[in-house]
């Protein structure tokens, strides 16, 4: 930022650097949004996918935008940049003046080697509901910030969730509680990895489009008979390139009108396992179990009734 007493002279300067900048970044993200198509590049053409005051979370799901960060991260190597950047700055108008706000740092390995530098610790093959320690295999989490890490599979960010007691169920007389969701009681719960967002519509077309499962399968994850009215609200549709999201409907949003199975073929694809074996819980089971999404989702000092 300017300060206050900032000469014209300075204030052009400035202007010119953020311009410069937008450019990149506009460049960068449009771009991808255009499956790496050269654009005839003008920040003010109307026709570009991405404008400099558009909403880029309305535009992109989770694993869009983090790959956008890294290829943000390769154009600034001066600066650090991470994905919450792109979260926390949702334009390019905003998103490039956050980027000349950096402060400016030596920076000598590439992008992907510092991403997942933490020395003695290396996540690999790690279920949602498990932390374990051993050598990199299909799937492994790199660290993104504190107690957060990045699922190299699908983007997910997720948030380490310490081991701790919790109390769970219901004992209230509520007419609205169910049978079994009591009597309460007292859980012992070790470190696990939580996803921090649902699963989006971007997300789970893509696992969709790579798997290419048959029909019986999709009726077991996310499709519908023709005569339930649920059909309307499935926000995915089939089309010549592939699954996708509905027109007018968002990437990002979550996904909805999916089965245990759907889930369960998801989570076990996103992780490197053969997603075939989605009706079983015995092999790979990385499904939070009801205690830890109960624990997870409450704030930790009342999960014991404090």
């Amino acid at each position: 930022m300017l300060p206050e007493d900032a000469t014209p002279e300075m204030q052009e300067k400035a202007r010119d650097v953020l311009q410069g900048v937008m450019e990149k970044v506009s460049r960068v993200l449009n771009e991808r949004a255009q499956e790496g198509a050269s654009l005839d590049f003008d920040l003010d053409d109307p026709d570009l996918p991405l404008r400099p005051d558009d909403n880029i979370l309305m535009r992109r799901d989770s694993r869009c935008i983090i790959m956008d960060a890294f290829e943000l991260a390769r154009t600034f190597p001066e600066v650090e940049i991470d994905p919450r950047l792109v979260f926390d700055n949702p334009t390019i108008e905003q998103l490039s003046q956050a980027i000349v706000d950096l402060p400016k740092t030596e920076r000598t390995k590439s992008v992907e080697s510092a991403s997942t530098a933490q020395p003695g610790v290396t996540l690999s093959s790690v279920p949602f509901t498990q932390l374990t320690v051993g050598d990199v295999a299909a799937c492994a989490y790199n660290p993104v910030g504190v107690s957060r890490y990045s699922r190299s599979t699908d983007g997910m960010e997720s948030i380490l969730i310490p081991a701790g007691r919790a109390r769970i169920g219901d004992d209230s007389s509520c007419p609205s509680a169910r049978e079994n969701e009591g009597p309460s009681h007292e859980v012992e719960l070790s470190t696990f990895l939580m996803d921090i967002e649902p699963v989006s519509l971007g997300a789970y077309a893509r696992f969709l489009n790579s798997a290419k499962p048959n029909q019986d399968q999709l009726f077991d994850w996310c499709l519908l008979p023709a005569e339930d009215a649920r059909c309307c609200h499935l926000p995915l549709t089939l089309g010549e390139d592939g699954w996708q999201a509905k027109p007018g409907i968002p990437p990002n949003w979550p996904m909805i009108l999916v089965s245990w199975y759907g889930a369960n073929a998801y989570a076990l694809w996103a992780h490197g396992e053969d997603w075939r074996n989605y009706k079983s819980a015995a092999s790979a089971n990385f499904l939070p179990t009801e205690a830890q999404w109960e624990y997870a989702a409450r704030d930790p000092t009342v999960s014991l009734g404090r």
